[in-house]
């Protein structure tokens, strides 16, 4: 796809990256209704814009559409537990449904791997859920690795 760009958000983007963001929710709420409930709004307007202002947002886009879309922030780990550290945290990735396979994680992935760097982040981390598959299978094809796994158990059923 050769007029792709990726680039930051801008408060002009939030219905396209809501409706994106909506088909990840959707997989979620069919997969989990007992944790997930549909939604019309992802993210709050206000809260967009402010991801958006502090370059936490990149798109995936071509001049007539937004493809793809990664939220991301620093977090620092500092406790006497832990080794001093930055971590880049990955709150959501996604591409649309009609693009996927084509690249466009990958793409987005390596921006914010390139911003991780330059924030002076020792590694970027991400949650997958366990019914996820074509996502854990792309992220592992990214590169990345399980860190720790999150067990539940239903109480009273």
């Amino acid at each position: 796809m050769k007029d792709l760009k990726i680039r930051n958000a801008a408060k002009e983007d939030f219905l396209d990256f809501n409706n994106l963001m909506l088909q990840v929710h959707r997989i979620h709420t069919e997969a989990r209704p007992d944790i997930y409930r549909p939604n019309g709004q992802i993210i709050a307007f206000d809260k967009f814009c402010s991801l958006a202002e502090e370059g936490s947002v990149m798109l995936a886009s071509t001049e007539e559409k937004i493809l793809g879309a990664a939220v991301f922030f620093k977090k620092d780990y500092c406790s006497p537990n832990h080794t001093q550290r930055s971590v880049m945290l990955v709150d959501s990735i996604v591409v649309d449904e009609k693009f996927r396979n084509m690249g466009i994680g990958s793409l987005l992935m390596k921006k914010v791997e390139k911003e991780a760097e330059r924030q002076g982040c020792a590694t970027i981390e991400l949650s997958v859920c366990a019914f996820n598959a074509p996502a854990k299978k792309a992220y592992e094809h990214m590169g990345f690795l399980n860190k720790s796994i999150i067990m539940e158990k239903p109480i009273g059923k």
